[in-house]
Order: structure tokens, then C-alpha cells, then sequence
């Protein structure tokens, strides 16, 4: 029971990732449909205009935001923290429910240089002293106004971010990069509650086609946000699924594993039948009905069920952390839940009269006579539920050990298995404007001293494929084909600071090659 308890939190909490947003019903984000390498692919990174451009020229959207990481290092007085923010537009805060706790949603975001933090970054700042109206630097260039501190993020959203800064500061800075043939912003849209989203996205398929001079032809779409957690998954430029088939599995997993229990019960029981023999048959002959001994030895089971439910409680309450943390998930026991308890006795009664049914019915059935003359009924029969249920139990065994077994072979294999690149003593720090400016003397004092033996600056780490081009042209390629790379831009040495083998040719090397553009491929 503590076992399949744990899994079912696990699935609870899946199911409610994001599920809290009072608009979600009518909030959509914006997917990509096009042919990719000979296949239709769909992706959810946008250009930074299709936002506006939606909400400008087609009545049935209410509203629109875009959503783009950042990482910054903050700093108030002689604190500094560096911490994981968004890029986004002020419709934010009414299309999503992130409650403020100071500051006003509908101007907390109007300005270029303010900022929306959230408690919890804001204890780290500022200890006990009001936030709001305070000033914060960012990475040592530019200064922002807290004008909203938000309640800390809930626990199931797939949102992550500490604080948020105007998309407007993009604008200003002159780094937005408002191209359409750039995607690099997730764009969410609000539907009006009459809006018909078959028909919405009839009209919006073609926004970027009509933008770019691409010969790919990509459509756009809008994928449901209650759905975008667990149907996440595409094919064909088609949504078949995701992370809900790996709660099937769970599910599956959680109710074989209390059905070996309550089988071990039936089997259990059934195998003290004789001593239990004699009771139902002077019971009966004392003129109880089969009914009222069903009722006993179900009410039998309950109890012994409802012992096992309170020590499973305790054992989950001890497992807990380290199944969150097995898990990557973040479980919690809703204790002032009244659904939660009721299904939680709902779960007891349910495992009471599935492992109390089966004896249950089969000590009431035994005739009086035959019985306090000591004889049982199927004693010598080759084929009795009880040898059926002993077989299910050790195939259902094997099963879960068997698929154990394979599972930690799999994770062995993902983790030692050979990964091209050199991980070790690898270490990775994001490009802040500091950092940006007195590149070459960090990287010249970081090898003159030894604490490095190579330095490169790159696009994004070596282990992050987040970033896609199309629309290249070579001598001999197909002209119908439409094919995707996944790329890192360098400035050099991204070779022998990964630990790469290079093949042929040579690394990128901006320094010595800077009037040419250079290129490596993988094999």
C-alpha cells in the first residue's frame, strides 16, 4: 500500500501541473508545424512578433505574452545573487495565475526598467525591509524598480523563474533580435470564451508565411495549456501523447503491485481455511447465513486493511523526500484536503474487499456436514482459484523484477554510455555583460594561471540543443527539402574545450579567420 501510494502522488502531482490557472481553459500556446529533414515537425519556440502580430489582426485572441529565460546577477547593497528569470510581456501576470502580493498586475510590468521579484527572492534581498519601490541591479549594467513581489511560484507549474523583467527592456537595450525568421520566445495566447479554436488556427496557420521569404512553408498552431504538460509529444505534426503515457505505466505499475499484495492476502487466508473451517460450519449450523459470514470476513479484511493503510501513512511520510527527490518532483500529502481523505479511505475499503472477497466467499461456502466431518471441498482438484491466484502472483513477480532489472540496465547504459563530448572538470558559466566585456583578459588569466587549460565562448553549452536553423543551401542538395540543424556559434577553441574529436579539417577560430564565415558538422 505505501508503495502504490507513493506512486499515485506521483501521478496526482502530474495531473495537476498547471492546472491551477483560472483561464486556462481559453490559454493556448503557440506551437510550429513545418517539414523538417523529410518529416513534419512541430516545435515551440516563436519569432518575438508573431505575439503582437496575433493580437493586432485577429479579433478572436484576448490576449497575448511572450515568455523568453534570462539569467541574472542581482544585487541590492552587498548582496548578490544570480538567479533564473523571464523576459515577458505585462499581460503576463492577468493571462496567468502568479498572485501579487504587493504591486498592481496591470502596471507592474509597463515600464522598461521595473521589476516583479518573488517572495522568496525578495526575504534574500531585502530580509524583512519592504521591497517594493526599492532599486536592484542587474549584472552590474543596468538598474530596475521593484514594482511587484509575487507569492511564490506553487510547486506544480512548469514555470520556474524568480523574477521578471519587461519584454519592453529588449526593445530599449536594442537585444530583442525581432526577426521573424528567429524563434527564440514561447508565445502564449487567450482566446476569447466564444472563440472556436479549430477555426482560429484556420486563420492564424499562415502568419509566418506571409512574414519570411523561406521556402519552407511553416504553419503556426495553438496547443492547450491544461494539455501542454502531459500531451506534449508530436508527431507528425500531430499531438499522440507525452509524459500522460508514462503515468499509464505508473498507474499500471501501482495496481500490480497492490494486487500482488491482496493476492498474497487471498492466499494467506485460504491456506488457514482449516482452521477457520469449523467456525463456519457450527456458525451455520447455529443458523447463520452465508451473507452474514461474507460480511465478517470482509469486515476482517477492512480492519486488517485499515492497520496496513495507517502503517503505509507512516512509511510514506518517511519516504517521501526521498521520493520526490528520486523522482524530480516536488510531493506533498494534502492534509487539509477533504477529497484527499476521502479517497484515501476510498483506497483502504477498496483494498479490504479486494483481498478479503475471494475467501470471503470461498470459507462461507463451505457445506456444515462436510466440514465438522473434516472434509474440504477442491482438496485434490488440479486446477483451484488458489493455485490460479499463486500462479498470477509469481507471474506479476517476475514481471516487476524482470522489468526492474531491464530499467537499471537502461539507466546504467544512459549514464556510462559513450557521450562524445569530455564531462569532467567541464564547467559552465553564462555570458553576463561583465563577463561579455573583459572576455579575453578572464580567458588569458584563467590559462596563464592554471586554472584552465582551454576557454571558449559559445551560443550555449555543449549538453543544450536549443537552438535550430533551416533554409541552408549546398551544391547537390535536394531543392524540396527542408533541412534542420541543431547549432552552437563559437568564437574558437569549442573543440579542445569540449574534448571533441575532430575528424578532419579545424576548429573555429574568430581571431585568425575573421572574414570568412566557418562551419563544423558532427559525423
Amino acid at each position: 500500500m505505501a508503495g502504490a501510494t507513493l506512486l499515485i502522488l506521483n501521478i496526482q502531482y502530474e495531473f495537476n501541473v498547471d492546472q491551477f490557472h483560472k483561464k486556462k481553459e481559453n490559454i493556448y500556446k503557440a506551437y510550429n508545424r513545418g517539414e523538417v529533414n523529410g518529416k513534419v515537425e512541430a516545435w515551440n519556440v516563436t519569432p518575438p512578433p508573431l505575439a503582437p502580430a496575433l493580437k493586432k489582426d485577429y479579433p478572436e485572441i484576448k490576449e497575448v505574452t511572450r515568455v523568453s529565460g534570462a539569467e541574472k546577477l542581482l544585487r541590492y547593497g552587498d548582496k548578490k545573487i544570480k538567479v533564473q528569470g523571464n523576459f515577458t510581456d505585462p499581460s503576463f501576470l492577468n493571462m496567468f495565475s502568479f498572485p501579487l502580493v504587493a504591486g498592481n498586475t496591470s502596471n507592474a510590468l509597463d515600464d522598461a526598467y521595473s521589476i516583479v521579484i518573488t517572495d522568496q527572492l525578495a526575504n534574500k534581498l531585502f530580509g524583512n525591509d519592504e521591497a517594493m519601490n526599492k532599486i536592484i541591479r542587474a549584472d552590474n549594467a543596468d538598474n530596475f524598480i521593484v514594482k511587484g513581489v509575487l507569492k511564490d511560484l506553487p510547486y506544480n507549474t512548469k514555470f520556474k523563474f524568480e523574477f521578471l523583467l519587461p519584454w519592453e527592456y529588449l526593445k530599449a537595450k536594442g537585444i530583442e533580435n525581432a526577426s521573424w525568421n528567429n524563434a527564440y520566445a514561447s508565445t502564449f495566447v487567450e482566446l476569447q470564451p466564444s472563440s472556436n479554436i479549430d477555426a482560429v488556427n484556420n486563420k492564424i496557420s499562415n502568419v509566418i508565411s506571409r512574414q519570411t521569404n523561406s521556402d519552407a512553408k511553416i504553419e503556426i498552431f495553438l496547443h492547450p495549456l491544461s494539455k501542454e504538460h502531459l500531451q506534449n509529444r508530436f508527431e507528425n505534426g500531430v499531438a499522440t501523447g507525452g509524459n500522460i503515457d508514462n503515468l499509464y505505466m505508473l498507474a499500471i505499475l501501482a495496481g500490480i503491485i497492490l494486487l500482488i499484495a491482496c493476492i498474497n492476502f487471498m492466499n494467506l487466508s485460504t491456506a488457514r481455511s482449516e482452521k477457520r473451517a469449523r467456525e463456519v460450519g457450527v456458525r451455520k449450523v447455529m443458523g447463520a447465513v452465508k451473507r452474514s459470514l461474507v460480511l465478517q470476513f470482509l469486515s476482517e479484511s477492512i480492519l486488517l486493511a485499515l492497520i496496513a493503510g495507517v502503517i503505509a501513512f507512516g512509511i510514506v511520510l518517511l519516504l517521501l523526500p526521498l521520493f520526490s527527490s528520486l523522482a524530480n518532483v516536488h510531493l506533498i500529502i494534502p492534509y487539509t484536503s477533504g477529497v484527499f481523505w476521502l479517497l484515501a479511505t476510498c483506497f483502504i475499503l477498496f483494498t479490504g474487499i479486494l483481498a478479503g472477497s475471494y475467501p470471503a466467499f470461498y470459507l462461507s461456502s463451505f457445506a456444515p456436514v462436510k466440514v465438522l466431518k473434516g472434509v474440504l471441498k477442491n482438496g485434490n482438484a488440479l486446477v483451484t482459484p488458489r493455485k490460479i491466484l499463486v500462479i498470477l502472483q509469481f507471474v506479476l513477480s517476475i514481471f516487476l523484477i524482470n522489468f526492474t532489472i531491464l530499467f537499471q540496465k537502461q539507466i546504467n547504459h544512459s549514464q556510462n554510455r559513450e557521450i562524445g563530448y569530455v564531462k569532467e572538470n567541464l564547467i559552465f558559466h553564462p555570458m553576463t555583460d561583465d563577463l561579455r566585456k573583459n572576455y579575453s583578459l578572464v580567458k588569458n588569466e584563467l590559462i596563464n594561471t592554471g586554472a584552465a587549460l582551454f576557454v571558449s565562448q559559445s551560443s550555449t553549452p555543449i549538453t543544450r540543443g536549443n537552438s535550430q536553423i533551416t533554409g541552408l543551401k549546398w551544391e547537390g542538395m535536394d531543392l524540396n527539402a527542408n533541412v534542420g540543424f541543431e547549432y552552437v556559434s563559437t568564437t574558437g577553441d569549442f573543440i579542445k574545450t569540449n574534448g571533441l574529436k575532430l575528424i578532419a579539417g579545424r576548429d573555429i577560430n574568430v581571431a585568425l579567420f575573421s572574414n570568412r564565415y566557418s562551419v563544423l558538422y558532427d559525423q
